[in-house]
């Protein structure tokens, strides 16, 4: 899943690169159900990062990148956390902006849902 995040914020923001949205598994919340209502069930791999390496997002500029849903759906993994096979899933996921000038009990958080069909 592809993300672009913006600084719109009108000032220079930092952030730690493990706290971009397609840095990590736990980068963001997300879930996903079938259009018939079934909840897909995720793995939740555990992925320690201690980086300090941080990137500064200038105003209105951007960076993107993709987030692996395979470190969440994965056919093989034991139970099958995969998407059924033929169905439209509905993703819906959330994202807290962890700029490191902005006080954590005021990150605002950013959200999103977005559908595709899984391979047959």
């Amino acid at each position: 899943m592809r993300f672009t995040l913006r600084n719109v914020a009108g000032r220079p923001l930092t952030f730690y690169r493990t706290s971009l949205p397609w840095a990590t598994p736990d980068s963001i919340q997300v879930a996903a159900v079938t259009t018939d209502g079934q909840l897909v069930p995720a793995g939740y791999p555990i992925e320690d990062h201690f980086e300090t390496d941080q990137v500064q997002v200038k105003p209105n500029q951007t960076l993107t990148g993709d987030y692996d849903l395979a470190k969440r759906w994965e056919e093989r993994s034991t139970p099958s956390t995969g998407f059924p096979r033929g169905a439209t899933i509905v993703l819906m996921w959330t994202y807290k902006v962890r700029a490191l000038e902005i006080s954590a009990k005021r990150w605002p958080v950013c959200s999103g849902v977005t559908s595709f069909k899984a391979p047959a």
